[in-house]
Order: C-alpha cells, then structure tokens, then sequence
C-alpha cells in the first residue's frame, strides 16, 4: 500500500529510473543521476539531512509502494510570499510524481490521495 516515509535507500533502482526519467524530459536536466545511483546512500542521507530549501525550513518524504518510488512530497514549515501565493492558487503542496516516460506511475491518482 502506498505511503509517505522517510527517504530510504530500498526504493534505489526505481528512484533512479524516475530520476533519468525527470533528466531525460528536462523536468531536471541537470540532476546527478549517475552520482545519486553510484552513491545511493550518501544521497538518502543527504536528502534527509537538508533542513532547508530556499531559506525555508523543510521536509522531504518520499511517496513509496514497497520498493517502488513514486514520487516526492516537500513539506514546507513556514510560508514565504511566493509559497503563500501559490497556497492561495491551490498549487501546495509540492509533490512531484515521476514525469511522463514515468507512466507507470503517473495518472493513477497518487497525487490526489496526497492532497487535504
């Protein structure tokens, strides 16, 4: 059953696949994803270790079904202007399911089930 956890380094070949997927359709054309995979650990640990995201206090949980990676939610603890305008907008939280080559994944609700 699919779940919120703490980022963990069980979900490593199906993190890496949606991780090439974002590279390879620009979602994010610059992320590491041979580092992130040839150091899976360190790159969990980094992760759970980031306090902080633009100055803003935060927590990054990882959508998982088992040992699939479904995606990635970042709480924010505190609004800035920028972030209360997109509360504002409907557009909170942050959660990013893998992109479209993802398609196993994408379209199945997952998202939803996240919202309040």
């Amino acid at each position: 059953m699919p779940n919120l956890a703490e980022p963990t380094v069980l979900v490593r070949d199906s993190f890496v696949e949606a991780a090439r997927d974002f590279r390879d359709e620009s979602w994010l054309p610059d992320f590491p994803v041979e580092e992130a995979a040839a150091d899976f650990g360190g790159y969990v640990h980094r992760v759970i270790a980031r306090e902080h995201n633009r100055g803003v206090p935060v927590t990054t949980l990882w959508y998982t079904d088992g040992a699939t990676y479904l995606g990635t939610v970042i709480v924010r603890h505190r609004l800035t202007p920028r972030t209360d305008s997109l509360r504002r907008a409907h557009r909170i939280p942050d959660c990013s399911p893998p992109p479209p080559a993802g398609t196993r994944h994408r379209h199945a609700g997952s998202g939803a089930c996240l919202l309040p």
